[in-house]
């Protein structure tokens, strides 16, 4: 599959459902070792269309699309408080296809979701993504973000 751009970054609808629904395996890349792949994957999918049923004043689901309408990829965010009590966003999931994956398309992504926050109010910006996605924590380090906090787990057993 060959897909070009420019991209073009809308709201979700109820007819993307399916799409959000086949990223959810993009959102399994460097999860953690002891996390069940099928399991992460089943709870990715479960996210993504939460958060497009969910959507209304406090969050939204962007659709990226390719010039000749094809879906190419998604991003999640909401306007909720830090635990400081600042106003922030939360991007919760951004996923692109393969085929579509470092020509922009997730920059466009997350430029419409940085707007959506600042239109909403929120001061800061935040998202989480597995420690072993090598790929998307230098993507968002070179989109500007840094990290605040580290999660530790161990694994009982």
């Amino acid at each position: 599959m060959t897909i070009t751009g420019p991209w073009r970054i809308r709201p979700a609808t109820a007819d993307d459902a399916d799409f959000l629904a086949s990223l959810a395996a993009r959102l399994t890349i460097g999860r953690a070792a002891w996390l069940d792949e099928q399991l992460m994957e089943a709870t990715m999918r479960r996210f993504l269309l939460d958060d497009l049923a969910a959507m209304g004043d406090t969050s939204t689901v962007f659709i990226a699309e390719a010039p000749d309408g094809t879906p190419v990829g998604a991003a999640t965010i909401e306007r909720k408080a830090h635990f400081t009590g600042i106003p922030q966003a939360y991007l919760g999931e951004l996923a692109v296809v393969a085929e579509v994956e470092g020509q922009g398309v997730g920059t466009a992504l997350l430029a419409a979701g940085e707007t959506w926050a600042r239109e909403h109010g929120a001061q800061i910006i935040t998202l989480e993504t597995g420690s072993a996605n090598h790929h998307a924590r230098s993507f968002y380090t070179h989109q500007g973000y840094g990290d605040e906090s580290v999660k530790l787990t161990k694994v009982l057993g």
